[in-house]
Formats: structure tokens, sequence, C-alpha cells
């Protein structure tokens, strides 16, 4: 039975235009009448060129027009004919098809192409009524929804995706695998299921800020409770997703299991308490055999002082030669203690950045060599910014080395500082002796001395404490040398 309004509708429809006009202008996104007999005429209604991007005004009313903007022109219009000709031979075959076209700014759009025929006394098809929906947005939500599905699958981190109250909507397989569970398992857990109780207090306080308009959570360090009852750590980025009136809908976070990184923080955290306290008895203990070491040999200075000074008419020459180097060799083991316990302390300290003026500071170390006489010594005038107290130390050792190894007992010595972007180059040269190549590695070395203590005083550890120093600011040490005449020590320090 007929509707007794749907009946006056039609019967209206029939006797004002614009009524249908109406309909078919507003209830759909294209309508066209198709004439069966004459396949090239079709009338398309003025929403189904708007949809395309086209001004009805410039198309004709023909089958080729639209066929045109087809992606596929002729494979997807044989597909349509196809599904027509079977609607022709039966009328319960529906003819429902996905059509897409080129859009005019060069877009996809995805029409849904519906009609039925308009048969003759004799079930002839004569006419073809049809519309258009345009199902573009629908299509790319579906791509879209596969796209994130895909990227969830993929990501190597913890998905989670929950209500307002915790409760897990979706998780990714990354997630489950990481807390031990399966993905069904753990649709419907809450955040609270998977929170250890050392952690509990603090979920409950992040998720009561949920409903604040400016809820997220990034990179907070958390532990989270495995199936096994065992724990995680894992790096939490939380952030709420609302709707127009900045209400929360849902919450969206990413877990990556640091647990790895965690346990290596806290094994050097321990190292580095471990090694403070090795420096600390390090330092004790260099102070303490220092001072007891240097104890004896005063003793045994005076013991040589005072036999030299009450037997010095009566004692063999021999002797007096002896007692000479015996105080040579106190002189020795005083200094080698000092460089010890310099040596020791190198990297260990923190020292303030000053700035230093190369040339007066190298007049000052010269001097106190008591070489003046015998020795020149001079530097470019140039300033530089640097850690004092270890420059200072390495411009004495070399200087020191230059005045200690000349075989002349004199000669000359010059020091130089050249600046660049990214680090000081200092140079300090000699005429004296050298070091023959195949020395200079051993000579950087320590306890390491290339002509007999008898000959040079020295502990051995001049160049190896001046290395060692530069090293510990990540600078290099180098010699330049051909053993025969002169040589070039170069120290490159990074610039603070």
């Amino acid at each position: 039975m007929g509707h007794r309004l749907k009946d006056e509708l039609y019967r209206l429809v029939q006797q004002d235009s614009t009524i249908f006009d109406f309909i078919q202008s507003t209830s759909m996104d294209g309508l066209w009448y198709w004439d069966v007999d004459k396949p090239e005429e079709e009338w398309m209604n003025e929403r189904f060129w708007e949809v395309l991007g086209y001004p009805a005004s410039e198309k004709k009313h023909l089958v080729s027009e639209w066929q045109a903007l087809l992606i596929d022109p002729e494979g997807e219009f044989n597909k349509a004919y196809e599904a027509l000709e079977k609607h022709f031979k039966d009328p319960d075959y529906p003819f429902d098809q996905i059509l897409r076209y080129r859009h005019a700014n060069g877009s996809i759009v995805w029409i849904r192409v519906r009609g039925v025929a308009i048969r003759d006394d004799t079930g002839k098809p004569v006419r073809l009524l049809g519309t258009h929906t345009d199902i573009t947005a629908g299509v790319r939500l579906n791509e879209h929804e596969s796209l994130l599905n895909t990227a969830m699958k993929a990501l190597p981190v913890g998905l989670i995706i929950a209500d307002v109250n915790g409760t897990f909507l979706e998780v990714n397989g990354t997630m489950a695998e990481l807390l031990g569970y399966t993905v069904e398992e753990m649709r419907g857990m809450s955040v609270f299921d998977i929170a250890p109780d050392s952690e509990l207090e603090r979920t409950k306080k992040i998720f009561s800020r949920v409903p604040d308009t400016s809820f997220e959570v990034i990179g907070l360090e958390k532990q989270y409770k495995r199936k096994d009852g065992s724990t995680v750590w894992c790096l939490l980025n939380s952030r709420s997703v609302k709707d127009e009136s900045s209400k929360s809908l849902f919450i969206v976070s990413s877990l990556m299991n640091i647990q790895h990184e965690k346990t290596l923080r806290l094994q050097i955290k321990k190292q580095n308490q471990e090694l403070t306290a090795a420096n600390q008895e390090l330092d004790q203990f260099a102070y303490i055999a220092s001072h007891d070491l240097k104890s004896p040999l005063s003793g045994i200075r005076k013991l040589a002082n005072w036999i030299s000074d009450d037997c010095q008419d009566i004692l063999p020459k021999d002797s007096q030669r002896h007692l000479e180097m015996l105080s040579g060799r106190i002189d020795r083991m005083e200094q080698l203690l000092d460089d010890l316990l310099a040596y020791s302390r190198i990297g260990r300290k923190n020292y303030a950045l000053e700035s230093v003026s190369l040339k007066p500071l190298v007049t000052s170390i010269f001097q106190m060599q008591n070489a003046a006489e015998r020795f020149k010594c001079s530097a470019n005038d140039v300033s530089c910014k640097v850690w004092r107290i270890p420059f200072e130390t390495v411009l004495r050792n070399l200087i020191s080395n230059s005045i200690k190894h000349s075989k002349n007992r004199g000669g000359n010595i010059g020091v130089h500082l050249e600046k660049s972007d990214e680090e000081y180059i200092l140079t300090v040269e000699d005429d004296g002796p050298g070091i023959a190549p195949e020395y200079h590695e051993k000579a950087l070395q320590m306890f390491q001395t290339l002509q007999s203590r008898d000959i040079v005083e020295g502990s051995g550890l001049g160049l190896a404490l001046v290395k060692k120093t530069v090293e510990s600011f990540h600078g290099s040490l180098a010699i330049e040398s051909d053993g025969i005449k002169g040589m070039k020590v170069i120290a490159r320090w990074p610039r603070p």
C-alpha cells in the first residue's frame, strides 16, 4: 500500500517542476537520466558537475563528457557496462558501482553510481535513471584507518589508546609483547593493571590531570609491571585527544623500552661513585706516600751534610765525590716524588679559565730555571684563554727539558703559540741534540730517559707528565726531531 503523503508528493512533482528541481539539487551528489536507445545522449544535473569541480555550463549532456574524466576511461567504463547489462537482463540485479573520476583540481573523486532501468510495456529497458554519491571522504577515512593500523603494528615502540578512565581501547603488538601479553588480553585492561605497587600513586596522580585541557606527559621515565610480575623501565609520552569544547575523549600514549639504558646509567652512576672514592683514596695515598718518603730523605740529606761539614778536611776525594752523588740522588728522589704526585693528580681537578699573556709567563718560568747566563729564551707576544695551572705546568716542563738535555750547557729556546678556530698550537723549540725518530715514542713514556741519570738529573717523568696533561684536555703531543740538531715539541690544545 502506498502512503497518502507519498502519493500526494508524486502528484505535486508532476504538477510543479520546482519541487523536482529542489529534490534533484539538494538530496544527492548528482542525478542523471540516460537514453538507452540513443546511448550517447544523457542528461546530467548541475550538481553532477559541481562535485567534479566543473561548471555545468561548460559541459554537454553526452556520455563521452563524463567518460573522459574517469581515471581509467576504458577499463572502468567497460566494467560498469557489464554490470549494467546484467541489470537490464534481471531487474533484481542491482546496478551499483564505484567509479573514480579526475577532479578539475587533479585529485581523485570516488563516486558511488546507482541506477534503475525504466522499461516499456514489453519489459525492454528504454531509459536509465541514476544517482551519484560522493564517497571520497569515506574512502580517505578508510585509507587513513588502514594506514594508522599498519603504523601501529609497525611502530618499534608500544602504543596505547585508552579512555579517560585509563581503560585500554587499543594497543599495538609491540606494547603487548613488551609486557608479555597478547593484544586481545590487553584490550579492556587498565593503566593501573600494569603499574607496580611503587608506581600506583604516581599513576593515579597523572590520570587525575586528564580533565585538564593541557594534559600532556613528555619524556617521563616510569616502571611498568609485566604479566609475569617483573618490571621494565619505559619512557612515557602521553597526550589527550579532545573534542571542539576541549573535553578529553581519549588518551594516546607511547612507551619506549629503556630498561637497557636505565641499567647502564645505574651501572655508570655506581662506577662513578666507586671511581670518585678510588680517586680520593689515591690522592690521600699519594700525599701520604710522598710525605712519608720525603721525611727519611730529609734525614739522609742532613746526615750527608753533617758528614761533609765535619770530615771535609780528612775525607778522601772519592768519598767526597760519593757524598756529592748521594746528595744528587736525594734531589732526584725528591723530584721523582713531586712528579709522581703531580702525575697522579692530572685530569682529576677542575681549573678556572684565565686569560694568559704568553711572553711574560715564559720569561717568568725561564728565570726560575737559573739558566739565564747560558741560555736565551724567547716567546711571541700573544694572549690566550686557557686553564692556567696545567698550561704553566706544560711550559715549565718543556723549557726545563730543553735546558737539562743541552750538551753544550747553553743554547736557544723558542716558544711560539698559534691560534686557530678550534685549537691552540704551542711549540717549544731548542737547538740541543734532539731525539732520534726511533726514540720519539719511548721519550713520552714514564720513567724513560735517553741519557744516564748520572749525566742528566731527572725523574724520567717530564715529557710523560706533559703528554698526560695535554691529553687530559683532549689535546695531543708530538715530537719533531732528527736526533742530530734541535727538537720541536708541539702541543695541540682544543680552545675552550
